[in-house]
């Protein structure tokens, strides 16, 4: 329910103003009763919309309802007038004698201070004008009962119009704090939808800290406790009391704060709020910490108001435990993340050092997903030589990374049996696949490198791509080629299928990067561009170390990246003969 739709509930007349006495807007009741428009009125000063009558001002010209109003927002206290006449006009522009029964209530913010005025204005001609003047005498004690009787009846309407009001800001309350995903947010909603409802002066919300505490969230007074602060466990405050205890603590007055405890002087001499209460804040006979309100006067809550108050706590509570528990989930899933990102590490292999090459790789977990997967590479040696493998097993969990531990095993053991060429070994490791029943699909690029036959002449690189993005060769003269050749299919879903074997020559500082789909795929996107993009960054620092190669390429292309990245790279320094390969270790 909107402000406007709750005054216009109100049968009693009111009318909103800023604090320089601008019409904000007012209710149905009090648009009747002056018989105007709400367009016609919004924005305007009150004295401009209802220009006083000679007999209405003072001395100073001075309307006495202007002094009035600006008394009420000065000292942001409410107060009312007796029975006063003042005219005004109609639709139709023709003044008539009009008596009327006013009252204002501050309504403060954040700070305390006014930033608004609700006016009540009661209608009372008809109980003031003397209709039948020989009959005056006679009706004179009716009227007065009957303007009694008025004045009773207008107490019991603003009860119920403030039940009304208590309820709109309730339900308002209950709909903020559905949004709510912080304490910080809790905390806000008592401030504000809350003090609509109650007319706190402050509020805080105090909930368990890790320290074995109680923290407080809320409104800083200063001198005393406030948003962040940690009180200790057995803290005498009524906050932590009730917390503690599972009990609401009511303090009418300074006198009844005092009694509960001396601590109390130093809160009232120190926010000036001299009415407080505070009520657990409880879950399934769970005491998850206790809410504080405070008004500036003293004040005692009546039973409708302790009904309302501990319906807001509950309505907090239950925030408040959804919370904590989404806390919690979120903490045991980074613990979770954590834990899996170590054993994916655990299960990435040392590059082995090669005489005339420089190997290096980089992994990097997803941005957005759980921080385990199926990315792998590998490096090491077979009797035909240095074996670079760059493979990625669908999926993006544990299983994944289950998965592929069992293909990366399969494959250096396929490859230390049967040390043929790529394209025979990755066939093999597909059959292995399907007889073993590993059940899951990968792509994968295995590369071996033969050395050099002679001095100055090129190492030989042969591959096989089943499925994967194609490596890319930095050549020495800084110019990049992605090497792509037609792909066969994935790993395990045809293990009868032929695969092709490929080759290129790396000459002296020449550059191999292996990676995967990570670093180049993008949503809505088609591979190609994300190709082309790793060529043209490549390029750009294809004279870099290739340390550095890796690290730029990772920042530009994977930052946020909603894939796993695994990159290999590897970079020729001089021809060497068979003696430094021997020197691999496996």
């Amino acid at each position: 329910m909107d402000l406007q739709a709750s005054l216009d509930w109100l049968s009693v007349p009111y009318v909103l103003l800023s604090p320089d006495l601008r019409i904000v807007t007012a209710n149905r009741s009090y648009l009747e009763s002056v018989d105007r428009e709400l367009p016609g009125l919004v924005g305007r000063p009150l004295f401009d919309a209802f220009p006083p009558a000679a007999d209405a001002v003072d001395a100073d010209g001075v309307p006495f309802t202007r002094t009035f109003l600006e008394s009420v927002r000065d000292s942001g206290r409410s107060d009312a007038m007796p029975v006063f006449r003042y005219d005004i006009a109609d639709r139709a522009g023709q003044t008539r004698e009009r008596h009327w029964r006013l009252s204002a209530d501050p309504v403060l913010d954040d700070d305390g201070q006014v930033n608004l005025i609700v006016q009540r204005a009661e209608d009372v001609t008809d109980f003031v004008l003397q209709r039948n003047l020989p009959l005056l005498e006679r009706v004179q004690d009716i009227e007065s009962d009957l303007f009694e009787l008025n004045q009773t009846l207008g107490t019991t309407l603003a009860a119920r119009d403030l039940a009304v009001l208590r309820l709109a800001g309730l339900n308002d309350a209950a709909t903020a704090l559905t949004a709510a995903v912080t304490v910080q947010d809790i905390a806000a909603t008592v401030l504000h939808q809350g003090r609509a409802a109650f007319g706190f002066a402050g509020g805080s919300v105090v909930s368990r800290d890790p320290s074995g505490g109680w923290c407080v969230t809320g409104q800083r007074r200063a001198g005393t406790w406030g948003p962040g602060d940690v009180l200790l466990a057995d803290s005498p405050l009524p906050a932590v009391v009730a917390a503690r205890e599972g009990r609401r603590i009511l303090l009418p007055s300074r006198d009844s704060g005092v009694a509960f405890h001396p601590v109390m002087s130093d809160v009232y001499d120190a926010t000036g709020s001299l009415g407080w209460a505070v009520v657990p804040l409880t879950v399934a006979d769970r005491c998850l910490g206790s809410l504080t309100v405070s008004w500036a006067d003293e004040h005692v809550c009546d039973d409708d108001e302790l009904a309302l108050l501990d319906g807001f706590a509950a309505q907090c509570a239950l925030t408040l435990d959804r919370i904590e528990a989404a806390r919690e989930r979120e903490a045991a899933a980074e613990e979770v993340s954590r834990m899996s990102e170590g054993l994916q590490r655990a299960l990435l292999p040392r590059l082995p050092p090669v005489d005339g090459l420089e190997v290096t790789a980089r992994y990097q977990p997803a941005a957005q997903q759980a921080r385990v997967g199926g990315d792998w590479y590998d490096a090491f040696r077979t009797a035909r030589g240095l074996n670079l493998v760059i493979g990625d097993v669908t999926g993006h969990d544990q299983d994944a990374a289950v998965a592929m531990s069992q293909v990366r095993n399969l494959l250096r053991g396929v490859a230390h049996a049967l040390p043929d060429a790529p394209a025979t070994v990755l066939w093999a490791l597909d059959r292995a696949l399907e007889d073993l029943v590993v059940g899951t699909l990968a792509t994968a690029v295995l590369a071996t490198l033969d050395e050099p036959v002679g001095p100055d002449l090129p190492w030989t690189l042969r591959w096989t791509n089943a499925g994967h993005p194609p490596p890319l060769l930095l050549h020495p003269d800084g110019s990049a080629e992605l090497l792509d050749r037609p792909a066969d299919l994935l790993l395990g879903l045809d293990h009868t299928s032929a695969r092709s074997g490929h080759t290129a020559d790396l000459a002296t500082g020449s550059t191999l990067v292996l990676y995967t789909d990570g670093l180049v795929e993008r949503r809505a996107e088609d591979l190609d561009v994300g190709l082309e993009r790793l060529r043209q960054a490549a390029q750009a620092v294809a004279q870099l170390p290739l340390e550095q190669v890796c690290d730029v390429l990772l920042k530009q292309l994977a930052a946020a990246a909603d894939d796993d990245v695994a990159v290999l790279a590897l970079r020729v320094l001089a021809p060497r003969g068979l003696p430094g390969l021997d020197r691999i270790s496996s």
